[in-house]
Order: structure tokens, then C-alpha cells, then sequence
């Protein structure tokens, strides 16, 4: 199908008479006007025509293209040239302000486009900046790591050449600033702030008469920051060592090292180093286990037994740097696993989360061949370029000391890929941002966010990416772009409590660029000196670009992590060299920049947190039967499937996702979840793009239940026996099915038409 018959019969689609030329040509959406000077938005596809009136319809572009187009019909006073061009179309009807209707350009050459959304669909506010400002002194302050607590304050760490002078220390953990650099790393230091990112709860420094930065960052449940990064500070140097996991600074350039602060932010619970003699370490990302036990990833040059290796994955360094994974002692002390992953080239770890089953997953850059780097089951056994993304599940079981890899593999193309953050759902899925130089024709695209590479082959022309691995490590559920034609990386990856994803970074792509960075959402891309921070938000299919703009100053600004807050904010965190006169503030922490770089905190409202995804389901019929046997009776709905995000071949990915069916409320509200991998599933068609799926309860359950879903068609028949209800029928009777990823419901109020028909009022 080109079009759904929805978007047929809502824009009044028709086929001009120039058809057979246009099929020549790819799809293109764009706006108009006819002779009396009335705009309307038009898609042209192979031969097709859909439009839509401007007085009938409410409509708005998104993600201008570089095309034109030019139509030449009648006299020449009425030729319309140099229109611009879209990939997406919002349409509602006026009066209301749901969309009715996104159209989204997927393909082009000549290839068919697809309706990317249609209605129902849930309004959407537009996020609004509710809080930014500066952090720092008089030094260069840069902001590396953002976290929260279960009550939503806010924690971040970073260094600072910055004294105690200039700097706003505040409680601790420590109030003097211990040298270094005054416009290099200088000091670590760890702030919490309250949940608007407002004010300053408490603020200190950590370090030694050396260069030390704080690069990693995690909350336990105690509200205690457990953070890390490298040093080039010994204790004799007043680095503060305490407890543990070791007291020893190891040699070599630089040290890596982790530590927690009190809850109360006022001292230190546990501080020591994470190294060997080798002269680059570092302790890149913390994540906590159950038990408040603190995991970390990173890299190191140093060989065991200098290097703490213990149990595993590997007690052996494959290479010149290898990728390193560990778990402390919940009291810190000492080490319950540490070890080696990687092959014979270079092997950096950048991020690290943990899986709801406790085992470790982490990602980051890698040059080890298949030969030595310990790739197993997936995402891709075979390394595609010079450097390419890698993601890894590291188990670890404390009553056998076990290490074993479930699944490690490379992402990537032809060209350089780096992968910057992983965050895991309760699934089990694995969601990595990055950045890469590869172009769809090696790069491993899937669905979305976008499929378009709009880097080039210039040192500085990349673009940022992220994509979700499945729970068992097999597959790529999607993967894809986000970016302009200048460069585009993506330096962290969040999840808020229903799923939706956020990723942040920093872009040079503007809105006049060749390729302008994409805008969506209500946010806007920013037209900044050099670079801006950037932020994203996905829908978790991928599929659909829910928010995305840049924001910055006249000087460079990066966004280095994001965390997701309460009640629907999202917190940045990253480095600026604007000043107040053109970077955004409001609120605070303090309005006025200080000097050099400063650290910079932000905060977007998105408003509440949104209802898990959901695939949603337009009713069109239902039926009874025997039903003067209520305990026998039959129900039969039918009805249209509605994919309100993304999901170019309509799919549902019946081995990572659960649905849901609910019929009520009767008597007995009747819910069957079917689970993710049911092997009551049966498909039609092929095996990676079935064309019908059929599910049936199992025999003896009550009610009995079988599901069809044609997926081709876009249409489901669900039949009920056994439903038990006595009349009058209860209002409203509704049909929901939820299916992981795609976004929206349906609950439909129905009338009794006839004795066993129930309808639509």
C-alpha cells in the first residue's frame, strides 16, 4: 500500500493526470497554493497525490530538506518555484490539538513513502527550558557526568581550575581546592543540586597537588554519588585515599580511581585507585548493582598482576589498552571481580549498566579483530572498520565466582564508529548513542530515527547514532541517525520511568547548513559560533523523533550527560565558553559565567511522564453471540491497527515484546498478557517480516482467546468465548492491545446496536 486508507480518506487522496511521470520521480511533501493564493500541504508519490487544505486542516512542516521543488502549470504569473521541502507533516484537524495524522518520509529514489503515525494520537507539550545556569570559578570548569536520586535531586561531577576562592563550594566533601592546572583538569569535583537544578545542596572538591578529573558518575539508594575518572595524584600528593578498593597510587602517568561520598555530602566514605604501572587508566562509568555494590568500566595499559585482575572476564591484557570491568565490595575495600576485555588492538569501555538479571553490559571502541576481541552471539561477530562500536554483557555470579560473556559484539561500518553510553530497560535491552562515519551502505540502519547519514568524508563530518540490542544480545532491534551535515556526536543515553528515550551531545550542524540538525518537538536547533549542546528524545521503537533542537551561545558548548529526572524533567549537564549575554539562563545555579570554560546545568520540563508505548487499536465492530449463555458467550471485535510511532513494516517484534489484551469492563474485566517469546506465536510469511501472526491461549484457560493480527492489512480479529457478563452491557466496553514499542491506546465508549451487535456511537 502506498497510503493507509485512513490518510486516503482524511486528505482525499487522488491520482493526477501527469501520473506516469510522476512515478518516475521520489516521494516529495511539500506546500502549495492554489489560484486563489490558499495554501495546502501536498505529498507526491509514485503517481499519488494527498492533499491537504489549509481550510480544512491545521498543519505544520518538520525537518526542512534540501530539495526543491517547482511546479509549472498555466500562465506564468501562477508557476511556484524553489518551494522548500519536508520529511514530516503534522496535520490537525482545526480546533483540536492531537494530531490527527504525522505523515514521515522514510525512502526516497522512487521508493514508496510510508504514514508514519496516524491518529488518535495523545497531545504532546512542547518541553520548555525551566532551569539553566552556570557552575564554576574563575578557573575552566568543565561538567562531565549527571545522575539522580529516587527523589529526583540532582548530582554531577567534573574538574575545575577553579580555587576555593572563585568556585562555589558548598558543605563538602572537601572545601579547598588542592591544585593542578588552573585551566586544565585541576581538581575533581562532585555537586548535588535539588531536583530543579536550581540550588546547591552541597559542592566540593576531591584530589591531590596533581591533575585528577571526574569522568563517572552513579546515585545508589542511599543517596550516596559514587564517582570516578583518573589522577595523576599520589597520597603523598593529598590525593584522599580511604578504605579502599586500593590505597597505593600504581605508577606510571595516570591512575584511574573511584570513590563514594556520605550522603550528606560531607566527607568521603571509600576513596582509592583502580590501576597497574601502565601510563593511561581511567574509570570511564559506574553503574550500581543490587546491594548499593558500585561497577565500574574503563581502560588500562597495565598487565596483572600489578593490575588488579581478578576472576575475570579475563585475568590476561590482550593488547596495548583493553577494555577493564570490576565490582567492588559493597563497603568499598576491595575488589569482588576485576578484569580484562578486549583483543589485540586498543579497547576503550565508555559506558556500563546493569541488566535486570544483574549481569553487566557495557560498550565502547574497539580495533581487536574477531581473532583475539572475545565476540560471541552478537549484535555483529565481524568488525566492519577501522574502529568500531562494541557492546558486551559481562555476568558475574558471587556464589560460584563465575565470569562468563553472554553475548559481545561489534557496531558499526566501513568507517570509524564509537559508542559513548549504554543505559538497559527492564527488558534487558541495551540502548547505545555514539557517533559515526559510516554511511548507510556499511553502517547497520534499522528503522530509525532516521536512515539518512548526513556526515561526509571531512575530518569533522559525522553523525551521532543510537540503537537498542536486543535482550539477548542476537540483533539490532533498531539503529539509526541523528544529525546535520557539519558534526553531530551523542555523548550519553538516558531512560525515563516509562521508557522513552534521551540522548544528548554537541553539534555544529545549524539550521542553515547544508543538511540543517533535525528540529522536533517544539525544540528548535540553534545557530551557535561554533558548536551547541544538543538534546533528543526517542520514542523506545526508535522510530519516531519525539523531540529534538540545540541550544548554546556565541562560544563552543557541549552537552556531556543526561539524566532523567522527576515528574517529566530531563537534566544536561556539559561545558560552556559562552557567556550569559548569549547562552541561556534561567533560575540558576548562578546566572553569571566566571571565566575560561565553565561547567553549565540545564534543565527541560517535558511535563508528566507518558504511559508505557503502546500499539493502538482503532475498533470498528464487535459481536456477540449465545448470549443467553452468558457463560458460553462469544465475543468478536475487529477492527484497524495504528501505529502511532514509526514502524516501517509494520511489525511487532513478538521475541522482545510483550502484548496485552484487555476486554472490559464486564463482570470480570478479562487482561491476558501474552509474553515476549511466547512460543504460542504462529507466523505467516517470512520468517523476518511475518505477514500475520496468531496467538491462542492454551486449552483449558478461561476465557478462551485468539488473536490475529494481520499485519500486511494493519487489521486484527480477536475472539472471546467464555465471557462472562451479565446485561445491561457496561460502558465503556473496550479492546486494547499494548505491544512494547508503538505509542498510543484506544478506549472506545460502545452502544448496543442490536441484540448481539455492540458499535461505535
Amino acid at each position: 500500500m502506498i497510503f493507509s486508507a485512513l490518510a486516503a480518506v482524511l486528505l482525499g487522496g487522488h491520482t493526477p493526470p501527469q501520473a506516469a511521470a510522476a512515478r518516475a520521480l521520489p516521494p516529495v511533501l511539500f506546500e502549495t497554493r492554489d489560484a486563489e493564493g490558499r495554501p495546502a500541504a501536498v505529498l507526491r508519490a509514485a503517481g499519488r497525490e494527498l492533499r491537504a487544505e489549509a481550510r480544512t486542516w491545521e498543519y505544520s512542516f518538520e525537518e526542512p530538506l534540501a530539495g526543491k521543488v517547482s511546479i509549472f502549470r498555466g500562465a506564468r504569473e501562477r508557476w511556484l518555484t524553489e518551494l522548500p521541502t519536508y520529511r514530516k507533516l503534522i496535520l490537525r484537524r482545526r480546533g483540536e490539538t492531537a494530531p490527527a495524522l504525522i505523515l514521515t518520509l522514510r525512502c526516497g529514489g522512487g521508493a514508496e513513502p510510508e504514514v508514519a503515525a496516524v491518529g488518535p494520537l495523545a497531545a504532546t507539550v512542547a518541553p520548555a527550558l525551566a532551569q539553566s545556569g552556570f557552575l564554576g570559578g574563575s578557573g575552566s570548569d568543565f561538567g562531565s557526568t549527571a545522575a539522580t536520586d529516587a527523589s529526583g535531586a540532582l548530582y554531577i561531577v567534573g574538574s575545575t581550575g577553579s580555587s576555593e576562592a572563585t568556585f562555589p563550594e558548598v558543605l563538602g566533601p572537601d572545601l579547598t581546592w588542592n591544585g593542578g592546572t588552573p585551566f586544565g583538569s585541576g581538581d575533581a569535583f562532585v555537586a548535588k543540586l535539588d531536583p530543579t537544578g536550581a540550588t546547591l545542596l552541597y559542592c566540593g572538591f576531591l584530589g591531590g597537588s596533581g591533575n585528577e578529573g571526574a569522568i563517572a558518575l552513579a546515585v545508589d539508594s542511599q543517596g550516596r554519588a559514587v564517582l570516578g575518572g583518573q589522577t595523576e595524584s599520589t597520597p603523598a600528593q593529598g590525593f584522599p585515599v580511604s578504605v579502599g578498593p586500593d590505597l597505593t597510587y600504581n605508577g606510571g602517568a595516570l591512575d584511574g580511581w573511584i570513590a563514594r561520598v556520605s550522603a550528606d555530602g560531607a566527607s568521603l566514605d571509600y576513596c582509592g585507585y583502580v590501576g597497574g604501572p601502565g601510563g593511561d587508566e581511567r574509570v570511564a562509568a559506574i553503574a550500581i548493582a543490587a546491594g548499593d555494590v558500585a561497577a565500574f568500566a574503563g581502560h588500562t595499559d597495565s598487565d596483572a598482576p600489578e593490575f588488579p585482575a581478578l576472576l575475570g572476564p579475563s585475568t590476561f591484557r590482550s593488547g596495548g589498552l583493553d577494555a577493564v570491568v570490576g565490582r567492588l565490595a559493597a563497603s568499598g575495600a576491595a575488589f569482588e571481580m576485576c578484569g580484562f576485555l578486549g583483543g589485540s588492538g586498543n579497547d576503550f569501555a565508555t559506558g556500563i549498566s546493569v541488566a535486570p538479571d544483574g549481569a553487566l553490559v557495557l560498550c565502547g571502541i574497539t580495533d581487536s579483530d574477531p581473532s583475539s576481541f572475545p565476540a560471541a552471539v552478537g549484535p555483529s561477530l565481524k568488525r566492519s572498520g577501522s574502529f568500531d562500536a562494541f557492546v558486551a554483557k559481562v555476568a558475574f555470579d558471587p556464589i560460584t565466582t563465575s565470569v562468563t560473556i553472554p553475548y559481545c559484539g561489534y557496531l558499526g561500518g566501513a568507517a570509524v564508529d564509537a559508542a559513548g553510553s549504554v543505559a538497559v530497560d527492564a527488558l534487558g535491552r541495551a540502548f547505545v548513542c555514539g557517533y559515526t562515519y559510516s554511511s548507510p551502505a556499511t553502517f547497520p540502519v534499522k528503522f530509525g530515527p532516521s536512515r539518512q547519514f548526513s556526515g561526509g568524508p571531512s575530518s569533522n563530518e559525522f553523525d551521532a547514532f543510537v540503537a537498542r540490542i536486543a535482550a539477548d544480545g542476537k540483533k539490532l532491534d533498531f539503529c539509526g541517525y541523528i544529525g546535520g551535515s557539519g558534526f553531530d556526536r551523542a555523548n550519553e543515553i538516558a531512560l525515563d520511568s516509562s521508557g522513552f528515550v534521551y540522548l544528548c551531545g554537541e553539534t555544529n550542524s545549524k539550521p542553515d547548513s547544508t543538511i540543517p540538525f533535525p528540529s522536533a518537538g517544539g525544540l528548535s536547533a540553534a545557530a551557535g559560533a561554533f558548536s551547541n549542546a544538543f538534546l533528543a528524545k526517542i520514542a523506545p521503537s526508535g522510530g519516531a523523533l519525539l523531540a529534538c533542537g540545540s541550544f548554546g551561545g556565541d562560544g563552543v558548548d557541549a552537552a556531556t550527560s543526561c539524566a532523567a529526572g522527576t515528574d517529566g524533567r530531563v537534566h544536561l549537564v556539559g561545558q560552556t565558553q559562552s557567556t550569559e549575554a548569549t547562552f541561556p539562563t534561567a533560575l540558576g545555579p548562578d546566572p553569571t559565567a566566571n571565566g575560561g570554560y565553565d561547567a553549565f546545568v540545564a534543565t527541560y520540563n517535558f511535563g508528566a511522564p507518558e504511559p508505557p508505548d503502546t500499539l493502538a487499536v482503532l475498533i470498528q465492530s464487535a459481536r456477540l453471540t449465545n448470549s443467553s449463555k452468558p457463560s458460553a458467550d462469544r465475543v468478536r471485535a475487529v477492527g484497524t491497527l495504528e501505529w502511532t510511532a514509526l514502524s516501517p513494516d509494520g511489525a511487532i517484534d513478538i521475541a522482545t515484546e510483550s502484548v496485552t489484551v484487555e476486554f472490559g469492563p464486564i463482570a470480570a474485566p478479562v487482561t491476558i498478557t501474552i509474553p515476549a517469546g511466547d512460543p504460542r506465536w504462529k507466523r505467516t510469511g517470512p520468517a523476518d517480516a511475518p505477514k500475520r501472526l496468531t496467538w491462542s491461549s492454551p486449552p483449558g484457560s478461561a476465557p478462551r482467546l485468539r488473536l490475529v493480527l494481520d499485519l500486511a492489512k494493519r487489521r486484527f480479529v480477536v475472539d472471546f468465548t467464555r465471557c462472562e457478563f451479565g446485561p445491561p452491557i457496561q460502558n465503556p466496553i473496550a479492546l486494547r492491545i499494548t505491544a512494547g514499542d508503538d505509542r498510543g491506546s484506544f478506549l472506545a465508549p460502545w452502544k448496543e446496536k442490536s441484540a448481539n451487535v455492540l458499535s461505535l456511537p
